[in-house]
């Protein structure tokens, strides 16, 4: 049986014989593409660096495997600097290049400089232009702009060269702008091709980068042997679909996996994005094929299985498949009021703005899988490709009322439904006794007669704007009056009679409960909340509607059929078994690993020191980093993805994802093969089938020591196995056999360094701005100090928090945000470096790089991490401003748990700011 892989790039080696009599090597050729930050303008309205992508992701699929070929970049790491080329792909036979080239060419970031003359002479240098052909072609979207002649390199490299070539693509550039660098191609003997559009641009590269390899492919019939026909092959096109009636899906979104039965064959395969109408193409011998097809979409894995078949023909045959199904979610406030998608509706229920937000439950044997739910964080609207099957349908709005729904779709369908929260709008107008209303009016709504379990709070009034409450039918208590007045608020029961209806409150200052108010909260037969909890954003949310199995809502079939076949993945084992031989291993992800080759021994070994993975007996894997802050830290390795991996057939399925992240899971599916001296051969089949090598560090005779140990006198693959989870860890002999798994105690933390400077100057209570960094004033500060602020000290101790929404508060109180981070900064009030740690000091992992902090006019910082910077601003006067707030549920203000120190220095009131 031939097995062949369709990767998401589409690109597939096609094998064909020529006598060596006839046929000469073509060039070697190096792509040049332009990274600079002029490629983030637009044509068409997509930017020029997603039209490079595609344009070369379909060209370089059609080169001969065999053609050398390799890309530099330019102007796409750092801002500012003419040194910054790169080798992105080493040059080597198309078959291994391309699929790394199209690799890094979608992650290439413009932002610099357009250094094209010095990258086209590194170009040059690398293939060794003085001494064989060469060719590069340059794609630009700009002029030089680093000082240099490009005519005059032109001259330069065609008078050294043996037969050297350049050609250009200007692509977008005007005719002015084209003649600065057509020059180079033409002092060359190369071709300056224009390209406006993207049609152009992949004409262009046709043009460009195979012009040299159809030069040297000549034809001699007199030295030809005859071989056999090849037998009749059917040309097939497929179109894959997520429903019947959705549009086709590009191949760059599939994994697409062809195996024929018995003797059948197939060859010349294609995978397509934009440029055709349909996914991809090839040529079959008749005959009957299994295809699988795998897509990732919306934190979901859609797998397909079914049977085709290509009966003898001339003609080409249509194969057009749904591979899942469609659901579309529509929001509605109530029957006359939908949620457009994505801007939510102004309200009172929470931070002034409600969406709904929703997860899908996968139900099967008539139980909800709550484990393997999906979340669509913030969207008012779903239209999102689905596995059919039988789900629970979870929606929560604003964070506080949550309803479910039971909904059943079936192979191929777009289902379309309208999820109606049935509420209604209610006004709360409150006054005081003497008849004035609030500042800040504040109200809660709680499903019970008494006490402080409250479902939602917010504010009534932001920045001058009356926000309504969102309520469903049935009765609720709401306590309101003004933010932090206590006992000089008000209580009432409000009763929703139908969605939709309008209702206007107007409590005064003391008014209380009624007994008949009691009597009516008291009613067991009332309405209210049947238990608490809801999406990812609205875990204490009040349930008004739930779906009970028990009560005879019985989903349907267990096991889904896609096109008359069983789904393979319906009902998967969960189980821990371990797909991976546990140990510490070096991940080189890249084709082509030698097991007997010294540099690249060399190479996985640096991987095992500096960012090694752990595979651990019952299926946990995680991967670490060597911390650039060890000395300061005392934690030589910080972890950077964890996950949990389970056997499938052939290999390993692994739910992977970041510690300070917790939302960016994905699911990766790998071929496992063993190697040689506990070596792993991965093949990664959610990334186009790339090769990668699991080279075990720790093992007998192997490069890294066992034994080796670091200045806290603990042994360096002790730290690497320490696992995030605390579970169990991986034992070895100082020989480096391993021994199975072990307990471990918990340890203390490690210390954290201590801050130095002089930060007086800039000392205070900050709140994050949004990405535009625009200053905030009044409500809008306070909230964003409230919610997600940071303290800085005058000795350089900072610590950071958010708004604590998982505590339960007690009736009039607020209860503080926790700890998020802490940092040590030195350095002065201008511009300082921060060794940073997530959570409550003096735990937690570090940050990798350091926090750079710079203060800026306004009363605001700046921190950056990695080149990502935000600004802050200065909630001046804390004690005025948040003067009216509730206390903590111990009494204190909320304010004093925030500017009290952790680590017992001096306070901001003590150090001499308020």
């Amino acid at each position: 049986m031939i097995r062949h892989l369709v990767t998401a790039l589409g690109f597939v080696a096609a094998s064909f014989t020529v006598s060596p009599a006839i046929a000469q090597t073509a060039p070697d050729t190096l792509i040049v593409l332009d990274g600079s930050g002029s490629m983030w303008g637009q044509i068409d309205g997509r930017t020029k660096i997603d039209i490079a992508r595609e344009t070369l992701s379909s060209v370089l699929s059609e080169v001969s495997p065999s053609m050398n070929i390799g890309m530099i970049a330019y102007g796409h790491r750092v801002r500012g600097q003419c040194s910054d080329i790169e080798t992105l792909v080493p040059m080597g036979p198309a078959g291994q290049t391309v699929p790394r080239m199209i690799d890094a060419a979608n992650r290439i970031s413009p932002r610099g400089m357009t250094p094209l003359s010095d990258a086209v002479r590194k170009a040059a240098e690398e293939m060794l232009y003085t001494e064989r052909a060469a060719t590069v072609v340059l794609i630009t979207d700009g002029i030089e702009t680093c000082d240099a002649d490009p005519c005059a390199l032109g001259r330069e490299l065609e008078a050294a060269g043996i037969d050297f070539t350049a050609h250009v693509v200007g692509f977008g550039l005007t005719g002015d702008e084209g003649r600065q660098v057509a020059c180079l191609a033409e002092n060359t003997g190369g071709r300056y091709v224009p390209a406006g559009d993207a049609d152009q641009l992949v004409d262009a590269l046709r043009d460009t980068i195979m012009a040299d390899e159809n030069d040297f492919v000549e034809e001699e019939e007199d030295f030809v042997e005859e071989e056999p026909a090849p037998p009749a092959r059917r040309r097939v096109e497929f179109t894959f679909r997520d429903a019947a009636d959705g549009p086709k899906l590009q191949v760059n979104e599939l994994h697409i996996v062809i195996e024929p039965r018995g003797e059948a064959a197939y060859d010349e395969w294609l995978g397509w994005r934009h440029e055709r109408d349909y996914t991809a193409e090839g040529m079959f011998d008749p005959g009957v094929y299994d295809v699988i097809v795998i897509r990732e979409k919306d934190r979901a894995t859609l797998r397909a299985r079914f049977e085709i078949e290509v009966p003898e023909g001339g003609d080409t045959l249509v194969v057009d498949r749904a591979i899942a199904a469609r659901l579309k979610v529509n929001t509605l406030v109530h029957a006359g009021q939908r949620i457009e998608h994505g801007k939510g509706v102004r309200t009172a229920n929470k931070r002034g703005t409600g969406y709904g937000v929703y997860e899908l439950v996968p139900v099967s044997g008539g139980v909800a899988d709550e484990g393997a739910r999906i979340g669509f964080a913030y969207r008012a609207d779903l239209d999102i490709a689905i596995g059919p099957g039988d789900y629970v349908l979870r929606g929560t709005f604003a964070r506080s009322i949550t309803r479910e729904k039971l909904i059943s779709i079936a192979p191929g369908e777009t289902k379309e439904i309208d999820f109606d929260f049935e509420l209604a709008r209610v006004w709360v107008e409150f006054r005081d006794a003497g008849g004035f209303p609030a500042a800040r009016p504040y109200t809660r709504a709680s499903d019970k007669p008494a006490g402080s379990a409250f479902f939602a709070s917010g504010r009534d009034v932001m920045n001058n704007e009356k926000l309504p409450w969102y309520l469903p039918v049935g009765s609720w208590r709401l306590e309101t009056g003004h933010e932090g007045s206590g006992g000089k608020r008000a209580q009432l029961v409000v009763t929703v009679a139908r969605p939709g209806e309008e209702i206007t409150l107007s409590p005064t200052e003391g008014q209380r409960l009624s007994d008949a108010d009691i009597a009516r909260m008291s009613d067991g037969g009332r309405t209210g909340c049947l238990g608490f909890g809801g999406t990812e954003h609205g875990r204490n949310a009040c349930i008004v509607e739930k779906v009970e199995f028990s009560a005879g809502l019985q989903p349907g079939s267990d096991e889904v059929s896609i096109d008359g076949q069983p789904n393979p993945y319906a009902n998967e084992d969960t189980g821990t078994s371990a797909p991976l031989p546990p140990g510490i291993y070096g991940l080189v992800e890249r084709a082509g690993f030698d097991l007997a080759n010294g540099a690249d021994i060399s190479e996985a070994v640096a991987i095992c020191a500096m960012s090694p993975f752990v595979a651990y007996p019952d299926g946990y894997v995680q991967s670490k980093v060597r911390s650039p802050v060890a000395d300061a830290t005392g934690i030589p390795y910080r972890t950077s993805i964890i996950g949990q991996c389970k056997a499938i057939d052939g290999g390993a399925s692994c739910r992977m994802w970041q510690p300070e992240a917790p939302d960016s899971v994905q699911t990766r599916e790998f071929s496992v093969t063993p190697a040689a001296d506990g070596h792993v051969r991965l093949v990664n089949r959610t990334r186009g089938n790339q090769e990668g090598m699991l080279y075990a560090c720790v093992r007998q005779g192997g490069e890294m020591s066992a034994t080796e140990t670091l200045p806290d006198g603990r042994r360096a693959i002790d730290h690497i196995m320490s696992r995030a989870d605390g579970g169990p860890e991986l034992s070895y002999s100082d020989s480096g056999e391993y021994l199975g798994s072990r307990a471990v105690e918990a340890r203390p933390p490690s210390p954290a360094p201590e801050p130095g400077g002089d930060f007086g100057a800039i000392a205070g209570l900050y709140g994050r701005l949004g990405s535009s960094g625009e200053p905030k004033q009044g409500d809008d500060l306070l909230d964003a100090c409230y919610y997600n602020g940071l303290v800085l000290y005058a000795g350089g101790f900072a610590q950071g928090f958010r708004e604590n929404i998982s505590a339960e508060t007690r009736e009039g109180t607020t209860t503080p945000p926790v700890a998020s981070m802490h940092m040590m900064c030195r350095g002065t009030a201008q511009v300082a470096a921060c060794d940073a740690r997530q959570g409550a000091y003096p735990d937690g992992a570090p940050v990798p790089a350091p926090i750079q902090l710079a203060s800026k006019p306004g009363d605001m910082i700046e921190l950056c991490v990695s080149g990502d910077c935000f600004s802050m601003q200065q909630c001046r006067d804390p004690r005025a401003a948040f003067a009216g707030d509730l206390p903590a549920p111990d009494g204190r203000h909320w304010l004093d748990h925030i500017l009290t120190r952790p680590d017992g220095g001096p306070g901001l009131e003590r150090a001499g700011r308020p």
